[in-house]
């Protein structure tokens, strides 16, 4: 969830392999992975966790 709450990402997962590709899903660790870099998102874009945003390298190679 956002900081309003708001619902970014939704995945659907099973078990085992065999489940996942039955159902068309990811299995729970391919889910987890994809958790973990969501929550990341933040970070990389330059927020911190109060919501203000800070300068990155990203920022100062396109020059904003």
């Amino acid at each position: 969830m956002d900081a309003n709450g708001q619902s970014l990402v939704y995945v659907s997962a099973r078990e085992t392999r065999e489940q996942a590709d039955i159902a068309k899903v990811l299995t729970f660790d391919e889910a987890r992975r994809i958790a973990v870099n969501v929550a990341k998102l933040p970070e990389l874009l330059g927020q911190s966790k109060r919501g203000f945003r800070r300068k990155t390298r990203w920022h100062n190679l396109l020059g904003q």
